[in-house]
């Protein structure tokens, strides 16, 4: 039920339209499938598939309640005996209880419901075991860990990670180094004129490498530079983004500057002061875009907040909604109840 909200909720988001429009609860957006047949599918409204996809996670959370991380198993028990292999040491590699309530933040936050999404994004935060120990922390600055594995709710296991990198963002087959980008956007990506030089996120061998006038994200660069239990892992969910959900749906700025400053002083940068009303999303925008670099979520709020352009941004014209919604496959359109 959970991973079926997750690719849903992800699918809305690529073909749906801007949601925080007149038009957008009502516009008609993809099928929900919820049993494996040939049947077609009728295509739902946005508002309908937001429903669908809340009604999973409410009945995913039901069935996670026994879940490994939200309850501990008795102390005799041990991942032998219970013969799970290493089930009960990663969850943060599968869906567990904390990714859905994380998922229904980000959900809500589309919806626009911003009560809702911060009461779940708080609910992870504040998530605690059995000892009264936070289940997930930030990661702090002087950590090595790149990936920030402990600050994962949920992330997938890609084989050959690096493998399959190399072959499409390598230099050349003898290089040690992929080019993916210029080294002056990213340095204006991470304010590096004001405080962004000693943001762990951007500094030289922990959160980039830099060769000339290139720079390449390390998360691209996994082998040897991870511990093997994170080696080969793709984020899907991060902790900081429920500190980013709680920032822009409290209503105080102080109070949300200081959920930004919170993740922002772990990653070694300064608190941040909102100096306006469109000066609080930018700054919010600004973590979106370093937090979440190579990761794809920032794309999803420029879409959220219908980004007219944005840095480096392919078109010369504004954005509409129409450059934010992909197209529907070919094979849909063929086979599918798209007209219906």
């Amino acid at each position: 039920m959970g991973l079926r909200a997750f690719v849903y909720f992800d699918l809305l988001r690529l073909y749906g339209p801007i949601y925080d429009t007149q038009a957008g609860p009502s516009s008609l957006s993809l099928p929900y499938r919820t049993e494996f047949n040939r049947e077609e599918k009728s295509f739902s409204t946005a508002e309908e598939v937001i429903g669908f996809i809340l009604r999973d996670i409410e009945a995913a959370e039901a069935l996670l309640v026994k879940d490994p991380m939200y309850i501990e198993f008795p102390s005799g028990f041990t991942t032998e005996t219970l013969g799970l292999d290493d089930f009960l040491r990663y969850r943060f590699k599968r869906m567990n209880q904390y990714a859905v309530k994380a998922l229904a933040a980000r959900v809500y936050l589309w919806k626009g419901d911003k009560e809702n999404a911060a009461r779940m994004a708080k609910a992870v935060i504040d998530g605690k075991d059995k000892e009264g120990n936070n289940y997930f922390a930030l990661v702090m600055d002087n950590s090595t860990d790149r990936i920030f594995s402990t600050e994962l709710l949920f992330s997938i296991s890609v084989p050959d990670f690096d493998d399959q990198v190399e072959v499409d963002f390598k230099v050349s087959p003898s290089s040690t180094f992929y080019y993916l980008q210029d080294r002056s956007r990213v340095d204006k990506m991470f304010d590096v004129s004001v405080d962004g030089a000693n943001d762990m996120r951007y500094r030289e061998g922990q959160g980039f490498s830099f060769e000339a006038k290139s720079a390449v994200s390390l998360k691209y660069q996994q082998k040897g530079a991870f511990s093997s239990a994170v080696q080969n892992t793709l984020p899907l969910i991060r902790l900081s983004e429920m500190y980013y959900i709680l920032a822009e749906c409290e209503s105080d700025d102080k109070v949300s500057a200081n959920w930004l400053s919170q993740v922002r002083a772990a990653r070694g940068c300064d608190d941040v002061v909102y100096k306006s009303k469109d000066d609080r999303e930018y700054n919010i925008m600004k973590e979106y875009r370093k937090e979440f670099y190579a990761e794809g979520q920032l794309w999803y709020y420029y879409k959220r907040h219908a980004y007219k352009t944005f840095q480096d941004c392919p078109l010369k014209i504004d954005m509409t909604e129409a450059n934010y919604r992909f197209s529907i496959p070919d094979n849909e359109v063929e086979f599918g109840k798209v007209d219906k």
